[in-house]
């Protein structure tokens, strides 16, 4: 679970930076609560299944939430990852401890066969699919969602999320006469769709036993 993070002004040359990166097919996580504010590829599932991205706010981000389907690339470097790594990661857990535990495991069946065979090897292997990720109640000021490298919408559930040019914040960041507040105001449109205010006075750093001191505000 990533939760209750205000993750800002990161960039990065070529491909940039991501603020919360799931890689290389990386699977079922929990992205909620935080807040992205000017960040390259926010939210990034990279080819992974089952991920919720909930509740969350997105300003000025490229894009705020990006899906890619890297495992189904027939490129060596792509396909040996999800033909050898992920089903020798897969094969070397107590079966019925974790498809108990985990019930979506089940559903790699379909393409890597059930664990007592036939396997679906070779040239019947087509790789896997990102499905059933959750991107819901989420709001978002600037560029959204993409969806590509063989990932498909109709594989994801994308629904009750607000976009637009300003949902209410209290303090709104294009005016540089206020601070940035990112909590909405109670009339908000956002609300409508099912977002949650954070609990943003909790977020950064906080003074606690294990830390000397916090970063004076007028650096």
């Amino acid at each position: 679970r990533v939760r209750h993070n205000f993750i800002h002004h990161t960039g990065g040359v070529g491909m940039g930076s991501m603020g919360v990166y799931m890689d290389d097919c990386f699977s079922g996580t929990e992205i909620s609560g935080n807040i992205f504010y000017q960040v390259q590829r926010a939210a990034f599932l990279g080819g992974g299944r089952d991920h919720q991205v909930v509740n969350n706010i997105f300003v000025d981000c490229n894009h705020a939430v990006e899906i890619d389907g890297r495992g189904l690339d027939k490129s060596p470097v792509w396909h040996n990852q999800s033909d050898r790594t992920l089903r020798d990661r897969l094969h070397a857990m107590p079966q019925a401890l974790y498809r108990e535990r985990y019930p979506a495991i089940k559903d790699l069946d379909r393409y890597y066969g059930p664990p007592d065979g036939p396997a679906i090897t070779g040239d019947a292997f087509m790789g896997v699919p990102p499905e059933h990720n959750v991107v819901e109640r989420n709001v978002c000021v600037g560029k959204w969602l993409n969806i590509y490298w063989n990932a498909k919408a109709d594989l994801q559930r994308i629904d009750h999320n607000w976009t637009g040019n300003d949902p209410g914040f209290m303090g709104w960041i294009g005016e540089e006469s206020r601070p940035a507040d990112f909590r909405l105001e109670p009339g908000s449109p956002a609300f409508a769709v099912g977002f949650e205010n954070l609990p943003v006075e909790r977020m950064g750093l906080q003074a606690d036993t294990l830390r000397a001191g916090l970063p004076s505000e007028e650096r």
